[in-house]
This record gives structure tokens, sequence and C-alpha cells, in this order.
């Protein structure tokens, strides 16, 4: 993958699971709970994600637009400067995570949680936050312009 600069090994176990397998992935995360997934650069465009477990995971500069990340678990993940634009992250779990300068324009992230994260000059510009959990995050600059935060919790 051109500009990909994590670990191999981890990415074709992603492809496993974005191919509609994401049991297997989920089951090498718990044998292997010490292992934070290197996927750097990542580049998945409208990969099918829908309940992986990529806590932790290393995903700077991921590109992960139009992506299906419901129920994803992204608690503690690095995903400064990752592009999620249009991406569904109904649910996610993301608790924690660095989503400094990340770009969320247009994504839907209903119910997700992003307490303790922070959202440092990120954009969620048009994202649907609705009843999304961002208590207690930092973000300085953080771009909420056009975003749904109907029933979110701001605490």
């Amino acid at each position: 993958m051109a500009g990909f600069e994590g670990d191999d090994e981890h990415l074709d176990r992603l492809q496993h699971a974005s191919d509609g397998d994401p049991r297997r992935w989920n089951e090498w995360r718990a044998a292997n709970p010490q292992i934070s997934p290197d996927l750097r650069r990542l580049n998945m465009p409208c990969a099918q994600l829908a309940g992986v477990d990529l806590s932790g995971a290393n995903l700077f500069m991921a590109r992960l637009q139009r992506a299906d990340l419901r129920q994803a678990k992204l608690s503690r993940a690095q995903l400064v400067y990752a592009h999620l634009e249009g991406a569904v992250l109904h649910q996610a779990e993301m608790m924690y995570a660095n989503l400094e300068e990340a770009q969320f324009q247009g994504a839907q992230l209903q119910d997700a949680i992003l307490r303790h994260s922070d959202l440092t000059a990120a954009s969620f510009r048009g994202a649907a936050l609705n009843r999304a959990n961002l208590g207690r995050i930092e973000g300085e600059d953080t771009i909420l312009a056009d975003a749904d935060l109907s029933g979110a919790n701001l605490e």
C-alpha cells in the first residue's frame, strides 16, 4: 500500500477484517492485548470495519473516509491528522483517544463516546453528534460548525 508506514502483518489482518470477518481480528486482539496495532498512514476509504477493536492503535494520518466503523472500539487510539470524512461511527467507543487535527466532516457519530479525548483543532463540520458523549474533552480550536449536537453530553 503506497505511503503505508505501519506494520504489514497488522495491515494484512485488518484487511481480512474489512473483507467481512472482524471476528478473527478481534480474537487476535483479545489474545494479544500487549500489542498496539501500528497502522500509520493506513489508506482504506470505504472499509467495512463495524465492531472492530482498534483500541490503542496508531492510526496517525489514516485515511478512512466513508468507512463503516459502527460500534468500533477506538479508545486510546492515536488518530492525529486522520481523515474520517463521511465515516459512520455510530456507538463507537473513542474514550481517551487523540483526535488532534482529525477530519470528521459529515461523519455520523450518533451515540459515540468521546469522553476524555483530545479534539484539539479537529473538524466536525456538519457531523452528526446526536446523543454523543463529549464529557471532559480537550477541544481548543475544535470546529463544530453546522454539527448536530442535539442530546449530546457536553459536561
